[in-house]
């Protein structure tokens, strides 16, 4: 009794530490689902940024597009620019020149007016006395009217000049702008665009080798805890046939004391019988033979005193069997 109460002991020992190692599996494979929910999450915020970035890009591309119509509207108030101030130079030309025909006319007309029909009676007047004041001031207005003129045409040079420098500075600018601009924002994007695929091949990689590491030792465990549990199966269907082999011992005594020597023989070989019958490797040890003469009587008349806990242990035997 004392043997089977041991054994019912570490049974149910055994048992609970199953279940606690099954509880401690299970809250390991809840672990693991809830860091591959996380892996998920991260993949998921990655194609967020991925897609960001080729947002940007789409909007860097047509800022780029408006630059360079930005550009080939410079380039066209330029040409304007350029026609107008060459228009105006052509005017002033043009007025420069019709301002020298009229100069040139009235000179002229100066020049009959001031030469009178010569009389035999007066003196020829002296050559440093010609023209006069007059001529002195046509020829300064002259003078000045060529020097405005050479001076125009050198502002013009100059002007014309600085308006190609500028547009020709301000289209290398705008070009060099947009091509830093393009080449940084493609530079970025690709590695932005490696990194992503990167990180998502990595955790894809880590997320198959978990689970299949898991899945693994899942069915590992899972089938070592099958097998442990068929062999406490085994054995508590070996302990509740010795309980019952007892009980109907017991109960035979009680009925037929005369009978109680031949008994216990065949009790062993139906016990013997039972035991081949399961597999080898998970029998338990032989019950010690049952005692005999007078021995035999005294060891049944002390199992009479304690029938009734029998009975309530086999009651209990019953139930842990009957429990999953």
């Amino acid at each position: 009794r004392k043997n089977f109460q041991v054994q019912e002991s570490a049974l149910q020992a055994q048992v609970r530490k199953l279940e606690g190692d099954l509880e401690h599996r299970g809250r390991k494979i809840n672990d693991l689902k809830k860091y591959a929910q996380k892996l998920k999450e991260r993949t998921q915020d990655l194609d967020v940024q991925l897609k960001e970035a080729r947002q940007e890009n789409s909007e860097l591309k047509t800022t780029a597009k408006k630059l360079g119509e930005k550009l080939a509207v410079a380039k066209d108030r330029l040409m304007l620019q350029e026609c107008h101030v060459t228009q105006k130079s052509d005017d002033m030309k043009t007025e420069l020149v019709s301002e020298k025909e009229v100069l040139g006319k009235a000179n002229d007309l100066e020049g009959r007016s001031l030469h009178p029909q010569q009389e035999p009676d007066f003196p020829k007047e002296c050559p440093c006395t010609k023209g006069g004041p007059e001529a002195q001031t046509k020829k300064e207005a002259s003078i000045e009217t060529e020097y405005m003129k050479q001076q125009y045409e050198e502002d013009l040079r100059k002007i014309k000049h600085q308006t190609e420098e500028e547009k020709k500075h301000l289209k290398d600018q705008l070009v060099k702008r947009l091509e830093d601009l393009v080449k940084k924002h493609t530079l970025e994007i690709k590695s932005v665009r490696s990194s992503v695929e990167a990180e998502r091949r990595k955790l894809q990689k880590e997320v198959a080798a978990q689970v299949e590491e898991v899945k693994k030792k899942s069915e590992n465990e899972i089938k070592q805890l099958e097998e442990e549990k068929a062999a406490l199966n085994v054995k508590l269907q070996n302990s509740l046939l010795e309980v019952l082999r007892l009980e109907e011992f017991i109960q035979q005594n009680k009925v037929c004391p005369g009978k109680g020597k031949e008994r216990p023989q065949e009790l062993d070989c139906q016990q013997h019988s039972i035991l081949e019958t399961q597999d080898p490797c998970l029998k338990l040890n032989k019950p010690q033979s049952l005692p005999k003469g007078e021995e035999y009587h005294d060891k049944l008349a002390a199992e009479e005193g304690t029938s009734s806990d029998e009975e309530e242990r086999y009651r209990r035997t019953h139930k842990l069997a009957s429990a999953p």
